[in-house]
């Protein structure tokens, strides 16, 4: 009898526990956080780019593949599985505008009123039932069932966006919003572009333009909050990397400062932030901002910071430490995913990935692994 209590009991012990964590991915591997074990690869590893999180989906990512045909696979990092197959939905290609399933076959393909640019494939995105690609001289709209033509607007093609139901776009010195019914102008915005201005951003109720030199020196920056009425609620001279509406403003991550701004323009916190065209993120949860920096162009730190979005207190401040790779040819992604009360780091670098975890309430180092 005490024999085979034992032996139960050495059964018991042996089993391997599974972790109920919803691993991370770094490139085509999914990650353990709570042990750093690799959970699954899904396919060779040199066929694929890094993972992003699919914003507003938690555990969803989107790996990016180094084909031609440019598929990409989404995965649900709970099941762990392959959600699906996707493609760009909509290329184009001299004045040819081509509609792709989710396999990457053709659909459809119709005539754009003129060439599709010089600089490449033009932008082409779906909303509405519609398909709206940008020409030389314009922008164009394709019923997403037939390829039929709905509209044809000359004018400003560039930086494309969708919101609510209009089409952004930008060039130069305006922004304009079209009427994804018919495509007319419904308003534009000056927007001092001394160069081609960065895509448009939705934030909230709001869209934010910017207009970002190629060389500093040229102290030329902007960035606009326009609401979907086309009123200017708020000109910045500066580039704003990211923002995120809260109560009556905007918490912004500029190359200068991180800070809160009322909608009027005042400055009710910053910490100062000289980076110039590096790494800037950060997500918010209640009343805690983590802010997160890196350089993208060779192995560096990943510094993180949490601050009190109403006061601006730094409440810790941290640095999950560089690879120290031996050569400067090198490239990063970050991106941070908040679980109860820790911090997850993930690093993807040209030369070699870490996973780094983190306590949300000091910015204690708790494990780290490397790939």
């Amino acid at each position: 009898m005490v024999a085979a209590i034992l032996a139960a009991a050495v059964v018991a012990i042996s089993v391997p526990s599974i972790s109920r964590e919803r691993p991370v991915m770094v490139n085509n591997k999914l990650i353990d956080p709570s042990s750093g074990r690799c959970v699954r690869v899904l396919h060779e590893a040199s066929e694929y780019g890094t993972a992003e999180p699919v914003p507003g989906l938690p555990g969803r990512f989107e790996v990016e593949a180094e084909r031609r045909d440019g598929t990409s696979i989404l995965v649900d990092a709970s099941t762990r599985s392959v959600v699906e197959v996707t493609a760009p939905t909509a290329r184009t290609h001299d004045d040819v505008l081509s509609l792709l399933n989710s396999r990457a076959q053709q659909v459809w393909q119709a005539t754009l009123p003129g060439p599709g640019g010089t600089h490449g494939p033009s932008e082409a995105l779906i909303g509405r039932g519609l398909v709206v690609a940008a020409y030389e001289g314009g922008v164009a709209a394709y019923a997403i069932e037939s390829g039929r033509r709905v509209w044809v607007s000359p004018g400003i093609n560039d930086r494309l966006c969708l919101w609510r139901d209009l089409l952004l776009a930008a060039q130069e010195r305006f922004m304009v919003a079209r009427r994804l019914s018919d495509g007319s102008e419904t308003w534009r915005v000056e927007i001092w572009a001394a160069d081609e201005p960065e895509p448009i951003k939705i934030v909230g109720d709001h869209a934010l333009i910017r207009t970002e030199p190629h060389l500093p020196e040229k102290n030329t920056s902007s960035s606009l909050f326009v609401d979907v009425h086309g009123h200017v609620t708020l000109r910045l001279n500066e580039v704003v990397y990211r923002a995120w509406p809260w109560e009556d403003g905007w918490v912004i991550l500029t190359g200068k400062r991180f800070a809160r701004i009322h909608r009027d323009g005042t400055t009710l916190w910053e910490h100062e932030e000289k980076r110039w065209r590096a790494g800037l993120d950060g997500l918010i949860h209640g009343e805690a901002l983590y802010t997160y920096a890196w350089e993208r162009r060779y192995d560096s730190a990943v510094r993180i910071s949490r601050i009190n979005m109403r006061t601006g207190e730094i409440v810790w401040n941290v640095a999950c430490e560089p690879l120290r790779v031996p050569h400067s040819r090198y490239s990063q992604d970050v991106y941070v995913e908040l679980r109860g009360d820790k911090l997850i780091v993930v690093s993807q670098g040209s030369s070699g990935s870490f996973v780094e975890v983190l306590s949300v309430k000091d910015g204690r180092h708790l494990d780290r692994w490397r790939y």
